[in-house]
């Protein structure tokens, strides 16, 4: 959404932060003692299943799909199926179940202040029942995004209201909880370029 309103002439008010930091990343999973590798991919008769959370999902779609192919995997030729879960927690047990081979989940940036991993904190004991076969290039986290159909000074207000906001503890912890994130940082014009074409 981010990606689409910046296209259209919006812009991003204030992006969220993750874990201590305005970017993340997905990790692609499979089961601990599948020997999958993705660099195999394509090189054997072996041809993986994957399930991933919805078409929408940046982590739990667009992003491992955009790495596969930055591999140079063609989804079509190598996966012997796809399907959507429509939740991380639905993908994550058909892998542990033996229903799927692969999926992906939401991952702190590689320089984020606390490392976490989604599988992980999902799956609690569990995760030890999945690997990471990769991490993902890093993408910007949601924000709080301006319509281009605001007049320039009342997106202009708007924003600032926003700033202003952040700069009171009780309202920024209100404005955080409320989006369940750690806080939010002003953003910068064009951060999200990038993701556009993505989708």
């Amino acid at each position: 959404m981010c990606a689409r309103v910046e296209e259209q002439g919006g812009r991003v008010a204030l992006r969220s932060l993750r874990w201590g930091a305005p970017p993340y990343r997905s990790s692609i999973l499979c089961r601990a003692g599948d020997r999958l590798e993705l660099k195999g991919l394509g090189k054997s008769r072996r041809r993986p299943r994957a399930v991933w959370v919805d078409e929408f999902s940046m982590s739990g779609y667009l992003l491992p799909r955009a790495h596969l192919r930055r591999l140079g995997v063609d989804l079509g030729a190598v996966l012997l199926a796809e399907k959507l879960a429509g939740s991380f927690e639905a993908c994550l047990a058909e892998v542990i179940e033996g229903d799927a081979d692969i999926t992906a989940c939401f991952s702190a940036a590689a320089q984020a202040a606390r490392p976490r991993a989604g599988y992980a904190e999902l799956l609690g004991p569990r995760a030890a029942e999945l690997r990471v076969l990769a991490y993902t290039a890093e993408c910007p986290t949601d924000g709080i995004v301006l319509s281009p159909r605001l007049a320039p000074d009342a997106a202009a207000e708007l924003a600032e209201a926003l700033r202003r906001l952040l700069e009171v503890r009780p309202s920024a912890k209100q404005l955080a909880a409320l989006f369940d994130v750690d806080g939010f940082a002003e953003a910068t014009p064009g951060a999200f370029r990038g993701v556009a074409d993505l989708i």
